[in-house]
């Protein structure tokens, strides 16, 4: 449903281990593979989960016979891969093959390597969780696609109700989806119920139930929350 929607801004919030990410690599692949001199871009939270997107990409060419090349980008943490791309025409009665420009993927973290590159198809993955998400989102992702018209695809699951994945959600500028643990054909309803009560109402929605958690009526957000607890850890006072 979400590969075959052509609108230029999608927004997917589902539970972990559903596919996000094989989806994600399938839709940069196929994009690149179709589109002579296009551009993709993967951005990921972290270098190590960039690295399992490139792994990904590259198990699925594998399973076929598609040539590219792989090279470092201008970073260490930046990969691109280049696909060839050729059409027939007939010239004095042959037909012969004339190579067109390449086609690239993009993959890397979310930092400032992803400035200067034209972009046809941005693809974040996990964006709920990024460090100032949204200064990454429209200082540096949206710019890309300006010139080229391009797509944006923002995969993830919800972080609650704050940040730039929740102002995106509720964006009229965002075609949404959702999919939920028991949405995956392979899981069942006692590992749905056995989840729900092995963990708290904040880690269920967000990794199971794909759901937007609201903080209830708090002065504060759940990340600032979070913050707060890692600095000052609960501990009862002396007593004298």
């Amino acid at each position: 449903i979400i590969a075959n929607d052509t609108h230029k801004r999608i927004i997917f919030a589902a539970a972990n281990q559903i596919g996000k990410s094989v989806t994600l690599c399938i839709m940069a692949l196929h994009f690149a593979l179709n589109n002579p001199g296009k551009t993709v871009l993967l951005t990921s939270r972290g270098l190590e989960q960039a690295k399992d997107l490139l792994r990904e990409i590259r198990r699925l060419l594998r399973s076929g016979s598609i040539e590219y090349k792989s090279q470092l980008g201008d970073s260490d943490n930046k990969t691109e891969l280049y696909f060839k791309h050729f059409e027939q025409v007939e010239y004095e009665g042959k037909v012969e093959e004339r190579e067109l420009q390449q086609s690239r993927i993009i993959v890397c973290p979310a930092t400032e390597s992803i400035l200067g590159y034209p972009v046809d198809l941005a693809l974040p993955d996990e964006l709920a969780f990024y460090e100032r998400g949204r200064y990454f989102f429209f200082q540096m992702l949206q710019p890309r696609t300006y010139t080229t018209k391009g797509r944006i695809v923002a995969f993830s699951n919800p972080n609650g109700q704050q940040g730039v994945y929740w102002e995106l959600w509720n964006s009229d500028q965002f075609h949404r989806y959702s999919f939920n643990f028991l949405d995956c054909p392979t899981n069942t309803q006692e590992e749905y119920d056995a989840l729900q009560r092995q963990l708290t109402i904040e880690e269920f929605d967000s990794t199971v139930n794909s759901i937007f958690t609201s903080p209830q009526g708090g002065f504060i957000s759940l990340k600032e929350r979070e913050a707060m607890q890692e600095e000052r850890p609960n501990k009862l006072p002396v007593m004298i």
